[in-house]
């Protein structure tokens, strides 16, 4: 077994936790961005500083995502506390609140999120469940699963959980996700399989693990049940290739 759970939590619920569990403690000081005029604007970084987190809106936490890269220390993990349920919410909302979907959390792992109580971790984890589960179907303004687990793995998660719900969601949006992420990014060489982006950002246990995921006899069996009962001849296409290209590598 993958992980511990193994169906999607509900999402608004989740959400509701995390604010409970991350109270509003405020930014305990001047917020860590930068404001060299290409990052956060001295206007905007003030308006932040004003604005209760649940008014936050999607362009303040984009600023503050894209400008905090310098910021550390403790001030930072707390500034990052206090504002993850309000960006938490955005991304389940939509739309979602940052451009580079895969690195939305980074700041996450640089809090120390590893490390943080069980509880605040599976808070953390119940939401990005909710999310992935979400995007089988086409989250608001987000991005295809395998983006968003690279997302979460970045964020100091470990991969097993979200692997673990994609096994266990056998859905037909689900099933031609997993085939167009086969398609676009399992490939062969050397007598090798590979994830064209994986090494980027996971580690070598991680890689071995979603690659022997990806290609285990279940998932051919899985793409094959899916390619019988497609509701187009389109979908129907994508399984197929993604079949073909674990049951014969090299083609």
């Amino acid at each position: 077994m993958l992980g511990a759970m193994r169906r999607a939590p509900d999402i608004a619920a989740a959400v509701a936790e995390a604010y409970r569990l991350f109270p509003d403690n405020g930014l305990g000081g001047p917020l860590q961005v930068c404001t060299c005029g290409v990052c956060m604007s001295v206007a905007m970084k003030a308006e932040i500083e004003k604005t209760s987190r649940e008014r936050l809106s999607v362009e303040q936490i984009s600023e503050y995502l894209n400008s905090a890269h310098e910021a550390s220390g403790a001030l930072a993990s707390q500034q990052m506390r206090w504002l993850l349920p309000r960006l938490l919410e955005c991304c389940a909302e939509g739309p979602w609140p940052y451009w580079n979907t895969e690195h939305t959390f980074t700041k996450l792992n640089e809090a120390g999120l590893p490390d943080w109580p069980e509880a605040e971790r599976l808070a953390v984890r119940r939401v990005f469940l909710g999310l992935l589960a979400a995007s089988f179907g086409g989250l608001p303004g987000g991005d295809e699963p395998g983006v968003l687990i690279e997302a979460f793995v970045r964020a100091g998660e470990p991969i097993g959980p979200y692997l673990e719900l994609w096994e266990g969601d056998r859905s037909e949006p689900a099933s031609v996700a997993l085939a167009e992420f086969i398609n676009w990014q399992l490939t062969w060489a050397k007598g090798e399989r590979y994830l064209r982006s994986s090494e980027s950002w996971s580690s070598k246990a991680d890689n071995d693990l979603f690659i022997a995921w990806l290609v285990q006899p279940e998932t051919v069996i899985r793409l094959q049940e899916a390619f019988f009962s497609a509701s187009s001849t389109a979908k129907a296409e994508v399984l197929s290739l993604a079949h073909d290209v674990i049951a014969t590598p090299g083609r």
